[in-house]
């Protein structure tokens, strides 16, 4: 009897150590596996964890610079975002108004950006042009020069003394550059001439009304930032 339970014991005894080097050599075979296939991807022997970071930035910049091509080739959002400054003679009302201005719209990949916008311009009395936007850009490398035009209507936001403002046409053309900041933005500067023609109603101290018209040109310089 007492061979047969040792013979029992050996049995058991192969089949656990068997269970157990089977299980240890899956696990160094599963482990090894795992890093030749990161170290063939990345051409290192750094271990895992790192191979397995590199491996997935590498990943995330593939799919973002995928998007960034797919964006190019397709109709987008774009909008500019600017600064401005619109100097003259004295002949009107105020010599350098400032002028703050917003535009949005869509870029097509052939170099087309249509759009609307709007400003806040601090002539005397202060209007608000609301404008449709239209501008070709040459280029869509890092830097794109480009022409544009503009058209509206100046609404104004205040009456002078014994004036009561109606406003008038808006209008627009010049040219600049975005220089990319990054896959999304970019600065640009613009230059261009600018038309404003503005009604006005005189009311005297006897309640006549006279109507005026003026006109003036402009020069327009602008600095701001674009976005895609």
């Amino acid at each position: 009897m007492k061979p047969r339970n040792s013979f029992k014991k050996q049995v058991a005894g192969f089949f656990l150590t068997f269970t157990l080097i089977f299980f240890a050599g899956f696990y160094g075979l599963d482990a090894q596996s795992n890093y030749t296939y990161f170290a063939y991807h990345q051409g290192s022997s750094k271990i895992i964890q790192s191979d397995t970071t590199l491996l997935n930035t590498q990943v995330i910049e593939k799919h973002v610079s995928k998007e960034n091509e797919i964006l190019k080739q397709k109709v987008h959002y774009m909008s500019f975002m600017s600064l401005g400054l619109l100097p003259g003679s004295q002949d009107v009302i105020t010599t350098t108004p400032v002028s703050l201005a917003m535009s949005h719209g869509f870029f097509d990949p052939s170099g087309l950006y249509i759009g609307g916008g709007l400003a806040v311009e601090t002539f005397d009395p202060s209007l608000m042009p609301l404008f449709f936007d239209v501008k070709g850009f040459f280029t869509g490398g890092s830097i794109k020069p480009w022409i544009g035009a503009k058209i509206g209507y100046a609404i104004p936001l205040s009456n002078r003394q014994d004036y009561h403002e109606k406003g008038g046409i808006y209008a627009g053309a010049g040219g600049g550059m975005v220089f990319s900041i990054s896959s999304r933005a970019g600065f640009y500067f613009y230059f261009g001439y600018r038309y404003q023609k503005l009604e006005s109603t005189l009311i005297d101290y006897f309640g006549e009304e006279t109507k005026i018209y003026t006109e003036f040109n402009r020069m327009e310089f602008r600095l701001g930032l674009s976005f895609h």
